[in-house]
């Protein structure tokens, strides 16, 4: 609802430091001869031999260059990514992924424990899926948006100490709704005889329009100001001076739910909670947010689930 989600990565390869696969002895210009320098895959795949003829490891379905960090060909399953770069190597995530085929990315699996303060305190490895829980409490966590923006947090490698979501307060998004002003408007129609408040309440969805692109507009006023360097997202246009950002800047868990969500999704989970206290009733919401949406026949399920739990505080 809040603004528009992304499904690319565009990174190839990393911005500083050593390659992926480009070791330190290299960098300092001495020798080693073990040839297994660069071998990130479960060990029951098999370690990857580098060639020392052409400096390239063989995974099977194509030649990895640790050098330039990138496949020498295609992806032979790109279509399957379309947003994903078809050479780069684990969309760009090395240490959340492995590609023991050269075909695609794998996930590790393990069952991640996560403190109040959303860091991982204890990590057990497991041969099932990922799966994330709340270490004090026991209570199992998802993500908002598993199969779209979030799947790679979802499928992701994690060791003690990575931070996996930024905790919101109850506190603090009253706070912030406050500070973007109720729409007394729409407060108001209850207390005004019937032909006074169809006006007022026809005003209140005017300002309720015109708020989702401003005050309202969480992700972009609010929660961005919580995430360390957020990337920014140059497919989306950079109008009326607001920045765009990539969903999977950040992500966010608010007071003690079950579920994280991504930088808009947790907008639009902000945006439900602020209607509500404004008097809307859930209709009004989830109609209001649709036609919002009409150009892609209606919103998506994740915007509207955060929606949802956003407007029962769920």
């Amino acid at each position: 609802m809040t603004a528009e989600r992304s499904y690319k990565f565009t990174s190839a390869a990393p911005p500083y430091g050593a390659s992926y696969g480009e070791t330190f002895i290299e960098q300092g210009g001495h020798t080693y001869d073990n040839p297994y320098k660069f071998t990130p895959v479960p060990t029951s795949v098999g370690r990857k031999e580098l060639d020392e003829e052409t400096g390239l490891y063989y995974y099977g379905a194509r030649y990895y260059d640790p050098k330039i960090s990138l496949w020498l060909s295609v992806d032979p399953l790109a279509e399957k990514y379309p947003g994903i770069s078809p050479f780069a190597y684990t969309y760009g995530n090395p240490v959340r992924f492995a590609d023991p085929t050269g075909m695609e990315g794998e996930a590790w699996d393990d069952k991640i424990f996560i403190n109040q303060n959303g860091e991982v305190v204890k990590v057990i490895k497991d041969d099932g899926p990922n799966e994330f829980y709340d270490a004090e409490t026991g209570e199992k966590l998802q993500f908002n948006d598993p199969e779209g923006v979030d799947w790679f947090m979802v499928e992701g490698k994690y060791k003690v100490g990575d931070k996996i979501y930024i905790p919101i307060s109850q506190t603090q998004i009253n706070e912030a709704i406050n500070n973007a002003g109720l729409i007394k408007e729409r407060l108001l129609t209850k207390h005004l005889p019937i032909p006074v408040s169809i006006g007022m309440w026809i005003t209140s969805l005017v300002i309720a329009t015109k708020k989702s692109y401003s005050g309202y507009d969480f992700a972009q006023n609010y929660l961005v100001h919580f995430v360390e360097s957020p990337a920014i997202n140059f497919d989306s246009n950079i109008r009326n001076g607001r920045t765009f950002y990539h969903s999977e800047s950040g992500y966010f868990r608010f007071g003690n739910s079950n579920t994280i969500y991504n930088l808009y999704d947790a907008g639009n989970y902000m945006w439900g909670r602020a209607m509500r206290l404004s008097g809307f009733s859930y209709f009004e919401v989830w109609l209001g947010s649709n036609i919002n949406e009409i150009y892609n026949l209606g919103d998506s399920a994740p915007d509207q689930r955060a929606i949802k739990n956003g407007f029962y505080g769920l």
